[in-house]
């Protein structure tokens, strides 16, 4: 997803998601770093959007040198640096994820649930 400025070819803005795209396994490839390291330097905000929590979209904006928008969770959260916080906070209430994992256990089945700065596994 890019924001555009009107220009058929100018953009603003690169969202860009981790998994599958940027990371290969758990790793950044160097090739990655500098492509986006380019676009950064060329003008674009460079946002990471991933359904990984919000550490680990920093932890690869360190590794690239960016310092911008997050969204992370799914989409479930937006986190600005420059104001320190999030802007947009929309996951699970801790009571009904308990619920669900009681479900989960009962039909013993796969979930992934950030709470918090938390994320939980049930994986049985």
């Amino acid at each position: 997803m890019s924001v555009h400025d009107g220009n058929p070819m100018t953009f603003k803005a690169l969202a860009i998601d981790l998994d599958g795209t940027l990371l290969v396994g758990e790793d950044l490839p160097e090739a990655n770093i500098v492509a986006l390291r380019a676009a950064r330097d060329a003008g674009l905000q460079i946002i990471i959007a991933t359904a990984r929590w919000i550490q680990m979209a920093q932890r690869v904006e360190a590794q690239i040198g960016l310092h911008g928008p997050a969204i992370a969770c799914s989409g479930a959260q937006v986190f600005l640096p420059d104001l320190g916080r999030d802007i947009f906070d929309e996951r699970l209430p801790e009571d009904f994820v308990e619920e669900l994992y009681a479900l989960c256990n009962e039909e013993r089945c796969i979930a992934t649930i950030t709470v918090e700065d938390r994320v939980l596994v049930k994986l049985d």
